[in-house]
């Protein structure tokens, strides 16, 4: 259940933690697009690496479980 339990959190906190950067790279770069052809290229790429965030972060959660 602990492994569960870690895996979930982690991965969370690694869709959070993709959140905040992309949040962060608007703020200071300003918008990324310029129309809607680039606005659906950035959130097809904010999809990708938002996944890749979430299974780093759950197999980090994972591993965590195994060593307690």
């Amino acid at each position: 259940m602990r492994a569960v339990f870690l895996t979930v959190l982690f991965a969370i906190i690694g869709l959070l933690l993709s959140i905040a950067l992309f949040y962060l790279a608007g703020s200071i770069w300003g918008p990324l697009y310029q129309g809607e052809d680039e606005a659906t290229r950035n959130f097809k790429i904010f999809l990708l690496v938002s996944l890749g965030f979430i299974v780093v972060g759950g197999f980090a959660g994972y591993r965590v479980a195994g060593k307690a």
